[in-house]
């Protein structure tokens, strides 16, 4: 959680949930403010749908870049090399799309799927959260927007 990059610009989490390779839905919940402008609230990665019952705390990323983004922690390299190849407008227009009428969705590996959820942030620190089902299983990742 939260772009790679270097001292206090960004500063990924320190803690990486184990779960299940797969594919997983995201929902990213938008705070309308005045004159237009909005900001994440939370941001949901659900893994199943049993019912969470019990929370506990998935460390922290920081950024000071308005850069927000999950991904799966074997594939930072890749993430490098795309957000350093691409054009600042392009980075730019992906990570606001995930608060207006796009996704987010940055593919890194055509072939693997592998890819990253890019959103536009404040400059702070963001907790996250791992839902546990009853059997102790993670059913959901949750990144705090502060609101």
């Amino acid at each position: 959680m939260g772009l790679p990059g270097g001292g206090m610009i960004n500063r990924p989490s320190e803690v990486h949930p184990k779960v299940l390779p797969g594919i997983y839905s995201v929902f990213i919940s938008i705070a309308a403010h005045r004159r237009g402008r909005s900001t994440v609230a939370f941001v949901v990665v659900s893994f199943t749908d049993a019912r969470t019952v019990s929370w506990e705390e998935a460390g922290e990323f920081f950024t000071d870049s308005g850069n927000g983004c999950i991904y799966d922690a074997s594939v930072t390299d890749l993430l490098r090399t795309k957000t350093d190849g691409m054009p600042i407008e392009e980075w730019w227009q992906l990570k606001d799309s995930a608060l207006k009428d796009g996704d987010g969705n940055l593919i890194l590996d055509v072939e693997s799927g592998a890819n990253a959820i890019v959103f536009r942030t404040c400059d702070w620190t963001y907790r996250c959260f791992v839902g546990h089902d009853s059997a102790g299983r993670a059913t959901c990742l949750v990144v705090d927007g502060r609101l």
